[in-house]
């Protein structure tokens, strides 16, 4: 089974600009996100909420957990912006890779 990202994503990788978004500065920036920007009265923060919005979409295509994050956030403000009764939970942050081995852990 292939995947096909979307155009925007496959340009980036093909012509090298795809810069690797670890998935606690992802949950960052998801965090960060104005997700009510689409109620804005101001239509360059609306704009620009669109823009960061698929930004933040393409980038939702890296992994599955990229993707579970990206869903659980949007479900979440979805349900929030639209007053429904108990919004479901946003995801757990995800703990940091740690890039050593277990004898490094473990000196004192």
């Amino acid at each position: 089974m292939t995947t096909t990202l979307p155009s925007r994503t496959a340009d980036r990788i093909a012509a090298g600009n795809s810069r690797p978004v670890t998935l606690e500065a992802f949950w960052d920036a998801l965090s960060a996100f104005d997700w009510g920007f689409e109620f804005s009265d101001d239509h360059g923060v609306w704009t620009a909420g669109r823009t960061r919005l698929e930004e933040l979409r393409s980038q939702a295509t890296i992994s599955d957990q990229h993707f579970i994050l990206f869903e659980g956030f949007r479900r979440h403000h979805d349900a929030r912006n639209y007053s429904r009764p108990n919004p479901p939970a946003l995801p757990e942050r995800p703990l940091p890779v740690l890039n050593h081995t277990r004898e490094q852990a473990v000196q004192p």
